[in-house]
């Protein structure tokens, strides 16, 4: 795009652990220099991938994480 853009809708796969389930959210597209920076985030669940949610001295994870991911474009 010639100028940046908030909140895109995005679907996908992704694959942890040998186990692959559809994945959807959103992605920011901002102009940086000659490029572009991109960022990604969606939720997804640990237990839909076949891992064991950790726990550790009584304090456990959630089972729903969000992931972000960002990457340029040059």
């Amino acid at each position: 795009p010639e100028t940046n853009a908030s909140g895109l809708p995005f679907k996908g796969t992704l694959t942890v652990h040998g186990v692959t389930k559809t994945v959807q959210g959103t992605v920011d597209v901002k102009k940086s220099g000659k490029g572009y920076k991109i960022t990604a985030s969606f939720a997804t669940k640990i237990s839909d991938y076949a891992i064991d949610v950790p726990s550790y001295a009584g304090v456990t994870v959630a089972d729903e994480v969000k992931v972000s991911v960002e990457t340029e474009m040059l």
